[in-house]
């Protein structure tokens, strides 16, 4: 008996300095998200300059911008499109052990287009690929979405 009345002090001692190590905080918040389209050529991995993204919004998200809309980007000499999506929403975890960060991508249904490629299908921003690709940024976050178009064998 006298030697648990001994080993309780330090028992609780261990309890009190080790608990911040199993306290984890959940969050929500908020950031921009800077979306931007890669878009090179499948063979020879060369920027395509000029491409077309079209893309369709689609009403509702996780964003400010939530009203349905259609809008085309261009991209630049160096294959880059890109857009920015203010206020999506954030969340995650955070303890001694782990650091997440989600965050909700905008309702976007995209499809590419270049002269002399071969369009790629329509598809959506929400896959489970592209939001693997999101990054944590201050103030901005970032998503890059690669893109690879062929071209048309003539």
């Amino acid at each position: 008996m006298c030697r648990l009345a001994l080993m309780l002090p330090v028992i609780g001692l261990a309890v009190v300095l080790g608990s911040p190590l199993y306290i984890s905080t959940k969050w929500v918040g908020h950031a921009d998200l800077r979306v931007r389209f890669a878009v090179v050529d499948a063979a020879t991995g060369e920027p395509i300059p000029g491409a077309m993204v079209h893309i369709r919004a689609e009403r509702g998200g996780l964003c400010a911008d939530c009203e349905a809309r259609e809008f085309t980007l261009t991209t630049d000499r160096n294959g880059h499109a890109e857009e920015l999506v203010t206020q999506c929403l954030t969340f995650g975890s955070r303890s001694h052990w782990e650091n997440t960060w989600f965050i909700h991508l905008p309702s976007w249904r995209f499809q590419i287009t270049a002269d002399g490629f071969e369009s790629l299908p329509a598809t959506t921003l929400s896959e489970s690929e592209y939001m693997q690709l999101a990054e944590r940024g201050y103030p901005t976050a970032q998503l890059t979405v690669p893109v690879k178009l062929r071209r048309i064998e003539e």
